[in-house]
């Protein structure tokens, strides 16, 4: 089974939003989501999770659309 780790999700933004703004992020999403923060997601939990981030919109939503990509050919 494909497992998709937390780490990768947060890496994504912590450039950009910093740690503080990346975790927050990421933790607004999983609730959104309907997930609970662990380190591994499944396939299909991490795209729902993307789906989220992309309706954030903006620089979120495009990084959650090129995750979703990525997660897909997996």
């Amino acid at each position: 089974m494909i497992q998709i780790s937390y780490q990768e999700f947060y890496d994504s933004f912590k450039d950009s939003l910093g740690d503080d703004g990346a975790n927050e992020l990421l933790k607004k999403a999983i609730l959104q989501a309907n997930l609970v923060q662990r380190e591994y997601y499944t396939k299909e939990e991490a795209l729902k999770l993307c789906d989220v981030l992309k309706q954030f919109g903006g620089f979120v939503g495009i990084i959650g659309g090129i995750l979703a990509s990525r997660f897909i050919i997996r």
